[in-house]
């Protein structure tokens, strides 16, 4: 009897390694994200995360959906138009809608400084959105201030070259292009780069192995 004992012990060690292996099933999927530029191949354990919480999570990686603005597509050269209104009314609608679904409570904890990073960057495109809008509809001037980031000295220029605009398609270009790519890069300066520290904490701490890969346009 004795003698036997490492038949036991082999006999305990398979059937723990059966079990672990039965409570651990790794899925792997390709998420294709609504950016349009990469696709996330995840690993992950489905007994422990749902393959629909696992795409959602995706979409806030740095290449995802939420990453980006939804700009309104229109161009100085169609001034004289009424195109611009439901362009850009579609695009605020969207972009709030986003801000809506960025709310840290419906994410797990440990993606709180990602969500607010990321919902902070959709506030400030939904903001900028609806001063081209008040631009474009009334003639408005923008502000160089949005919310505690204050960027007149930095973006002054740009309303100096609106002022100075003698046609309707230069004042276009300095709101759309000037004051817009000037308040974008303010902003990031406070904002600062995409938190991929907390990101990857994030993912080790799931389980997960991700891997983007670049689609080419074809």
């Amino acid at each position: 009897m004795v003698r036997g004992w490492w038949k036991v012990v082999t006999l305990l060690l398979i059937g723990v390694c059966a079990l672990n292996d039965a409570a651990q099933t790794n899925t792997t999927i390709q998420v294709p994200l609504k950016s349009g530029d990469f696709i996330a191949v995840v690993i992950f354990d489905e007994s422990r995360h749902p393959a629909e919480d696992v795409k959602r999570w995706m979409e806030l990686s740095e290449q995802g959906f939420y990453s980006e603005p939804q700009p309104p597509g229109y161009q100085c050269e169609w001034e004289g138009t009424s195109d611009f209104i439901p362009r850009y009314r579609t695009s605020i609608d969207e972009t709030a809608q986003l801000i809506k679904e960025l709310d840290p409570s419906n994410y797990p904890r440990e993606l709180s400084e990602v969500v607010t990073y990321l919902r902070r960057w959709q506030s400030f495109w939904l903001w900028k959105n609806e001063q081209e809008l008040e631009f474009l509809s009334v003639g408005r001037q923008p502000p160089t201030k949005w919310e505690d980031i204050e960027s007149g000295h930095r973006c002054h220029w740009t309303i100096d070259k609106l002022r100075r605009a003698k046609n309707p398609l230069q004042k276009c270009k300095a709101v759309l292009f000037d004051w817009g790519n000037c308040m974008n890069k303010a902003v990031e300066d406070q904002i600062g780069k995409y938190p991929k520290e907390s990101w990857q904490a994030f993912i080790r701490s799931q389980g997960l192995q991700v891997q983007m890969l670049f689609t080419e346009a074809d």
